[in-house]
């Protein structure tokens, strides 16, 4: 239960954040199109050559020491790492995609906000020997699984925007087969990112149904029952 609480924790938070962005929150797009502006000028900075960095830092004195030459600091070579600038499109994606689809992705980031602290709950309670807490967390476990689901199903759209933006960012740093040969490529990049948010999606799922499972095993009811009674025998009174 230890792993669901974790997993509830995760998604309470990352349904709250989506819950504050969609109710007009500028918080995280102004910060990612901070950094997105950071990596370009670290990517700019990184293909360009020693020389020419130092003369472009020493003639443009409002850019500040920031720019003054070739990157030599990880902050600088994080920020252009391909893998970086990649994860940058791919959420700045989602956030105007989920902006798109609204009447969706609202209810559904609340329901994952709700659902979240409940399994958070039902976690703690169980580990905790509560009573009906394994009954509460196969519940938790059941709503949050179809969540999963019907949101995977209903958020498509946003899915493949964000496999969009992540291939059309990856292709602009690696594609030198021509105009057919970029195209498929960013088809099979696409299909690929596509591919791997359904393998998220399984992987989740599984570990739903490893929890449920083990929630209703005979040695898991046994300590739980165990639990409940040392419980109920320490909360009642004793005769002087």
């Amino acid at each position: 239960m230890g792993l669901m609480w974790l997993l509830g924790m995760t998604s309470s938070a990352s349904g709250c954040s989506n819950v504050g962005y969609l109710r007009g929150s500028h918080e995280l797009p102004d910060t990612l199109a901070k950094m997105r502006e950071q990596s370009r000028e670290a990517s700019a900075r990184a293909s360009a050559p020693a020389g020419s960095a130092a003369a472009s830092g020493s003639s443009s004195p409002e850019a500040g020491p920031r720019v003054s030459g070739p990157p030599t600091g990880p902050r600088t070579l994080d920020l252009a790492h391909p893998l970086v600038r990649a994860s940058l499109a791919r959420e700045e994606a989602r956030l105007e995609a989920m902006s798109a689809q609204y009447r969706r992705a609202f209810p559904l980031s609340l329901g994952q906000t709700l659902l979240g602290l409940v399994l958070v709950f039902a976690s703690m309670a169980t580990l905790g020997g509560r009573r009906s807490a394994r009954s509460l967390a196969l519940q938790a476990i059941a709503a949050n699984a179809v969540l999963l689901v019907v949101t995977f199903a209903l958020l498509g759209p946003v899915r493949q925007a964000m496999a969009d933006a992540v291939a059309r960012e990856v292709g602009t740093l690696s594609l030198d087969g021509g105009e057919d040969g970029g195209r498929a490529t960013l088809e099979e990049r696409r299909e690929e990112m596509l591919a791997t948010d359904r393998q998220l999606l399984y992987l989740q799922l599984g570990l739903f149904a490893l929890a449920a499972t083990a929630l209703t095993r005979p040695r898991t009811t046994a300590f739980l029952d165990a639990a409940e009674a040392r419980r109920d025998d320490d909360s009642e009174p004793t005769d002087a």
